[in-house]
């Protein structure tokens, strides 16, 4: 199963301050959500008050984990040719993955939840604008792959169709995780692995983590979407929505991704020192590009995020590093 976990910013506050109103609050939260994942092929499976479980099963799913897989052991015994490669990387040759159209349809709902004329008045409420000025809905996402087992969970009293795996957990810890990064999405390695080449190229690496201490680590990736980019919900409900979504200008630029990769390499190498330097320049003129583009989102917080790790190290990485970090 392919598990996707949302989760709305402040709701506590939204709660005490729309007070009767939250109900219509997240009911149209969870109108976006529900249609951007069905029209993409997902399902909603949960409703947990200010968050949502939904997922991918199927054929399509057991096929692309299947052909990743065959992929996976090709490289691991040297083969000169892997299935992948048959996979093109650019737009008009770009056949969408079940992976592809997760991410499409989390793109779309962080949009859609921006540009919704109906939650944005509601979110005007005079309480929430004093406690919070200039708060705007926002949702914290997560997507991770795996094992799962499906079933009726419950009594004669209350019954749930429901999945049980440590893939959920995993899920909705990248969405918690998500404050700490300072972004909006983060997907797990197995999760990349589904996406085709063109969708991977628009991906970006931001750290190496496992979920608990023992655990194998993954590689974490992000999707930057613009924080000023906004789409009325209306605009999104044409199922080729989820095939024009990744049409949408990035929040940053080539050049940044770039010197950001290699600072991230200097970081999982232990040459804090020299990560610090990288990333700190980097950022420092993607600010200046940031003030002439309104769709870069700068400062950069991944980068803000591993700076204050290593800081706190005095960037000096520990003696037993070995190149990731707890989730």
């Amino acid at each position: 199963c392919l598990f996707g976990f949302c989760d709305i910013r402040q709701f506590t506050d939204a709660t005490e301050c729309l007070q009767e109103q939250v109900m219509l609050f997240t009911n149209s939260v969870g109108h976006i959500v529900h249609h951007a994942v069905h029209d993409c092929g997902g399902f909603a499976n949960k409703n947990i008050g200010d968050a949502f479980l939904v997922a991918w099963t199927g054929d399509k799913l057991e096929r692309r984990i299947a052909q990743v897989q065959h992929s996976d052991r090709n490289k691991q015994i040297g083969a000169v040719f892997v299935d992948n490669e048959l996979e093109l990387a650019v737009r008009d040759k770009w056949a969408p993955t079940v992976g592809d159209l997760a991410m499409a349809s989390f793109i779309r709902l962080t949009i859609c939840v921006r540009g919704a004329t109906a939650l944005s008045e509601l979110v005007q409420n005079p309480a929430l604008q004093k406690r919070l000025p200039g708060y705007t809905v926002r949702l914290g996402c997560g997507l991770h792959v795996g094992w799962a087992i499906e079933g009726a969970l419950g009594t004669q009293k209350k019954i749930d169709a429901t999945y049980l795996s440590p893939a959920t957990n995993i899920a909705m810890g990248l969405e918690s995780a998500t404050k700490q990064y300072g972004n909006l999405l983060l997907v797990s390695q197995e999760t990349y692995k589904l996406f085709s080449p063109f969708v991977r190229q628009l991906v970006r690496k931001i750290d190496c983590v496992f979920a608990t201490a023992g655990a194998d680590p993954f590689d974490l990736y992000t999707y930057d979407c613009s924080t000023s980019l906004a789409v009325h919900p209306d605009e999104a409900k044409e199922k080729a929505m989820a095939e024009h979504v990744f049409d949408y200008p990035l929040a940053i630029t080539p050049a940044f991704r770039a010197a950001f990769a290699e600072g991230l390499e200097f970081y999982l190498q232990g040459n804090w020192a020299e990560a610090k330097l990288t990333l700190e320049m980097a950022n420092e003129q993607f600010a200046v590009n940031a003030k002439k583009n309104t769709t870069l989102d700068a400062p950069d917080k991944p980068t803000l995020a591993l700076l204050k790790f290593m800081g706190a190290s005095d960037f000096k990485a520990p003696a037993d590093w070995a190149g990731s970090r707890e989730l």
